[in-house]
């Protein structure tokens, strides 16, 4: 049960007590509720230990009995008065006298140095909105300039960069076509002048040493050419794929 429903129930349990009797006990629920709110414990809890509306309500008017035994009609009033009942809020209800209505004052305008700070203020608020404003514009003008100088540039550094990259990677096909042209070359160099040295041993064998020892010597030079060309062409190869490497290490 909430607190607003027993304190309720417990008015209404009390048909015969004045309102003023009515109204201390409802205070003092309302102070034993608050103090053990402040201990930590939950509404539930605390409107349990009250006990139902109804025993609280007996235990009440029988004490007021027991210690009103000189004057019992000062706690106690006759059946036929009936009581409204208090509003459903779980706080004691207000007295029945109305407050004392406010004086108004008969100043209407406010003095003249409000007035002044008023215009003053109002100044003041108003140039840090133009301020303001004009920040904003300045901001904005300064921002669409740039933009419009910087874009341009923009764009153009990024066609050089992409030219670039194009051209490095055309520079490095042509060094890799142009390497693999001098090896194909120079293999075949090696296999005409092995070709050329059998046939230089042919010419010797037929009588004609001297026309097979010059066939020889240029047949042993191109071979020696093709393999130099090939062991050149080699560490070129591995020159390239070094860099290439390397290249896309630090790109990465």
């Amino acid at each position: 049960m909430k607190r607003h429903e027993f304190l309720d129930q417990l008015w209404e349990h009390l048909p015969g007590v004045t309102t003023a009797e009515k109204v201390k006990l409802i205070e003092y629920y309302n102070e034993l509720y608050y103090d053990r709110c402040d201990r930590g414990e939950s509404e539930e809890a605390i409107v349990a230990g009250f006990g139902t509306p109804k025993e609280a309500a007996e235990k009440f008017i029988s004490e007021a009995v027991e210690g009103a035994s000189d004057a019992p009609q000062a706690l106690i009033c006759p059946p036929p008065v009936i009581v409204a009942p208090p509003p459903n809020t779980g706080h004691a209800p207000p007295k029945n006298d109305p407050p004392p209505p406010r004086q108004q004052s008969s100043r209407t305008d406010p003095p003249p140095t409000v007035k002044a700070k008023i215009t003053q203020t109002a100044a003041k608020a108003k140039t840090a909105v133009n301020n303001n404003i004009l920040k904003n514009k300045t901001f904005w003008t300064v921002y669409f300039s740039a933009f419009v100088i910087t874009f341009p540039l923009t764009i153009a550094a990024f066609a050089v960069m992409i030219a670039l990259t194009a051209a490095a990677f055309a520079v490095l096909i042509a060094a890799v076509a142009g390497t693999a042209g001098v090896l194909i070359g120079m293999a075949a160099g090696c296999v005409a002048g092995v070709y050329y040295m059998a046939t230089a041993f042919v010419v010797m064998a037929d009588g004609n040493i001297a026309a097979g020892i010059v066939q020889l010597g240029i047949s042993l030079a191109a071979v020696g050419v093709g393999l130099i060309g090939i062991f050149i062409c080699t560490k070129l190869f591995k020159l390239i794929s070094t860099v290439v490497r390397k290249t896309f290490k630090k790109e990465k």
